[in-house]
């Protein structure tokens, strides 16, 4: 009996001793447990804490702001965006951040846009700055390779890199160097400025046009300068089944201005629009002027032609600038030689 409750003792004792070894390391690692939760939760509540901070005001804004577009904070919670036709800054490649460009570059004024556009030289979309590619005017774009000015080549490259409004000047002292003659030239509204009219005028040839309906583009009407919707808008216009709605002469160019003939018709696609000619040959009548402005569309057909049936798109996949430009001569040949052909088998 003794040896039984002596074992049952010690057995109680054991048990007392390992409870209480065992519950204080399981007290001590709950705290630490709960100290490290802490802590984490402390830093993550210092890192979340900036992202829920809002943003300052010109932070958030430089952060909305686009190549094209800026955005302007105008009251507490209200902001505007502007959007501009070029961009007003630039990507750096490094840091990829956008750099505004140089603020001294200022927007010309509408007198300045005038000017331009009356002297022919506000075409720029085809211009391509000699500095972009880091060559000078006379190197081929593709191998860096100079080229002398007297060269079929060096011209070649001088040329594509002229303005398109003196490319057709010289275009047609070519052709009339060349022998070829003709009585009128005509061209669509990409061209009809006054100055490039005068240009021409001063060739002995006469012009037949589409003109702009711009509101910086004058006429000198009825001793006024008007552009070509205020005198349309001032006259009456023709009724019934009238080829022409209006017809007026007026005096064309700044300097030693011209006369010519302004005819305005109605737009076929759209009955309530309306087109406007300008003719240098002040002896032509209405009907005459509007029928031989109609051949012009025998270039938008060649175009057409060249572009569908002759492959002068797909046939070519060279990168040279030479090659294009044989591959294009090519096929211009291609449609004069069908040309004759076909009027040779016609007459």
């Amino acid at each position: 009996m003794m040896t039984q409750r002596m074992l049952r003792q010690l057995t109680a004792l054991l048990l007392s001793v390992c409870l209480v070894a065992g519950s204080w390391p399981a007290d001590a690692y709950a705290s630490q447990t709960e100290s490290v939760h802490e802590e984490q939760e402390s830093d993550t509540e210092q890192e979340e804490a900036p992202a829920s901070l809002p943003l300052s005001e010109e932070t958030s804004l430089k952060r909305e702001n686009t190549e094209t577009s800026t955005t302007f904070l105008v009251g507490e919670e209200e902001k505007k965006t502007v959007f501009y036709q070029e961009p007003v800054r630039y990507e750096d490649e490094t840091t990829g951040e956008l750099i505004d460009y140089d603020p001294s570059l200022v927007s010309l004024t509408e007198e300045d846009m005038e000017s331009l556009e009356e002297s022919g030289l506000a075409d720029t979309s085809k211009d391509i700055p000699n500095d972009e590619f880091g060559e000078t005017e006379d190197d081929d774009p593709d191998t860096g390779e100079s080229f002398d000015k007297r060269t079929i080549a060096g011209q070649r490259r001088e040329l594509a890199q002229t303005k398109a409004p003196e490319v057709m000047l010289t275009l047609i002292d070519t052709a009339l160097k060349a022998g070829l003659s003709a009585s009128y030239v005509l061209f669509d509204c990409w061209f009809a400025n006054p100055a490039q009219i005068q240009s021409i005028k001063e060739k002995d040839l006469d012009v037949i046009a589409m003109i702009k309906k711009s509101s910086r583009i004058k006429y000198e009407y009825a001793g006024e300068k008007l552009s070509i919707k205020e005198i349309y808008t001032r006259n009456k216009k023709r009724r019934g089944r009238s080829k022409y709605l209006l017809s007026v002469d007026v005096m064309l160019g700044k300097e030693s201005p011209i006369p010519a003939k302004i005819v305005c018709v109605r737009n076929k696609a759209n009955r309530k629009d309306w087109l406007a000619f300008v003719c240098t040959d002040m002896s032509l009548s209405e009907e005459e002027i509007i029928r031989i402005y109609g051949k012009r569309w025998q270039i938008e057909v060649f175009f057409k032609t060249c572009k569908s049936m002759l492959n002068l798109i797909g046939e070519c996949h060279s990168l040279s600038y030479d090659a294009l430009t044989a591959h294009t001569a090519i096929v211009f040949t291609r449609y004069m030689l069908l040309a004759l052909e076909q009027r040779q088998n016609s007459d």
